[in-house]
């Protein structure tokens, strides 16, 4: 595995992609923002299909996943 030079909340989203994960549902302004950001932008979350939606707020996101 390369060594990748993350902050936070990128280190957060990359553990979840290497996990497995699936889908990601965010809406804008809630303190993961960067984290959902960092999913929708990244390549290998794309070529592996991971489900990525924004959506108006909270519970519309819930109601998404």
């Amino acid at each position: 595995m390369d060594k990748l030079l993350l902050l936070g909340d990128e280190a957060l989203a990359q553990g979840a992609l290497d996990a497995g994960l699936s889908g990601a549902y965010g809406y804008p302004g809630t303190p993961s923002t960067e984290i959902f950001e960092y999913v929708q932008r990244n390549k290998e979350a794309a070529e592996r299909g991971v489900h990525r939606t924004w959506s108006a707020n909270e519970k519309t996101a819930m109601e998404e996943a």
